[in-house]
Formats: structure tokens, sequence, C-alpha cells
């Protein structure tokens, strides 16, 4: 009838439009990120690339919330061998994939709990590191962003850095891929980067924003004053 929309159609075409997305990601990401489940994908590779790069040789304890399937774990152990690593994520089904993977590894320095990012449940002040990437994005609100990062504030150390990534809205490329967006995933992605960090910084953070490639993508430090 006129008027009346084949939902039934709709959804075929955006299951279409999600498998070829997905496809080209794999295709997009270089090195062993295309094993990955959960963070394949350019944007993803450059993130993880930048904040390895200011995490280097730590000896004390690092938070990885949000750890996926584990593929920066691994990266992060190797890298930094003297660090006692946490991993925490909400699903189940990535602590798993993430043991697995770090069992193949021989890796024996990462401890795993299926927690909630908006309610972490380590004890106060525990870490000098917290990293989150590919996390905020797929958070369905900026309110849920601030409650993760005041979870995160508490069990941080004084002056500990925390990592974490956004899409920059004023990107022209991701801006367009982010208006498609809505289309087959209710989470939150490109953000305009200078309002959203005056938004969900808490108090008494200062944050910096480093940017991936010029108007691309961020990855920012989170300090303490």
């Amino acid at each position: 009838m006129p008027g009346l929309v084949d939902t039934r159609f709709c959804e075929e075409n955006m299951s279409i439009v999600h498998a070829i997305y997905s496809a080209i990601h794999r295709i997009a990401t270089p090195g062993d990120g295309r094993a990955s489940s959960v963070s394949p994908g350019y944007w993803n590779h450059l993130v993880r690339t930048k904040i390895l790069s200011g995490i280097r040789d730590v000896e004390g304890n690092i938070l990885d919330v949000g750890c996926g399937d584990g593929l920066f774990l691994i990266q992060l152990a190797q890298q930094n061998p003297r660090a006692r690593i946490w991993a925490a994520d909400i699903d189940a089904g990535n602590i798993r994939q993430a043991q697995e993977r770090v069992r193949r590894e021989n890796i024996t320095s990462i401890y795993f709990s299926q927690q909630d990012a908006t309610a972490l449940a380590f004890r106060d002040i525990l870490f000098n590191t917290v990293v989150c990437t590919n996390l905020f994005m797929v958070m369905d609100s900026l309110a849920t962003v601030r409650r993760a990062l005041s979870s995160i504030d508490r069990i941080r150390k004084k002056g500990a850095v925390v990592f974490f990534d956004f899409r920059n809205a004023l990107n022209p490329i991701l801006r367009l891929k982010y208006k498609l967006a809505p289309l087959y995933d209710e989470t939150i992605k490109g953000h305009n980067l200078t309002r959203i960090t005056r938004r969900i910084s808490p108090q008494g953070w200062q944050m910096r924003i480093c940017l991936l490639l010029q108007g691309n993508a961020s990855g920012c430090l989170l300090l303490n004053l």
C-alpha cells in the first residue's frame, strides 16, 4: 500500500550494508589486526599504535577497560613485560577469546574479570595507567561515558594517564561515515573533539587531544592536575 514501508526490505538492505562495511574494515586493517573480531579496521590500528607509543616499560599496574578479544592486550604485555596488567570487559565471550589469545602467546602477567566499565569493582587508587580503546564510541550516550570516567577516576592513582579515543567529526570523511552510522548502529560515534572534552572530563582532570592523522581520529590523554 502507498505510504507503507517494508521493514523487512530495509533490514535486509542494512544487513548488506553492514556486511560490506565490515569486509572493507578487515581488508583495510594492517597486520594481525585482521584476526580481531572486535576491533578490526585502519582507525583502530592507528589508535592502538599511538597509545602503545605512550606506554613503554611501565612497571606498575595497567588496566585495559573493554579489552575485547585481547589483540591490544598482547601488544601491551609484550611492550611492558614488567607491568601487571588487568583486563576487564562486560562481555563474557570477549573475555574467553582474550584469555585464549593470551594463553596461545604464553603470557602470564594478565588478570581477567568480567565487569561493567561504569561500575568497576577494583579497589581505590590502584592503577598507574588506564586504557580504553574503541570503548567510549560503542556506548549509548555521553552520560554513560561520564559514568565510566567517574568509575575510572576512583581507581586510578594520582597523576595516572587515561588513554581513550573518539573519531573526530571535524573530519569530512568521518563526518559522512558517522551520519550513516545510525542506520545500523545506535552507539555514539563522531564528535567535535574540542566540545566533547568539555562535556565528559571529570573535575580536576586536564585533557590533551592527540590527533593520529590531522583531522581524522584522536587519542586523548587525561592527566591529573
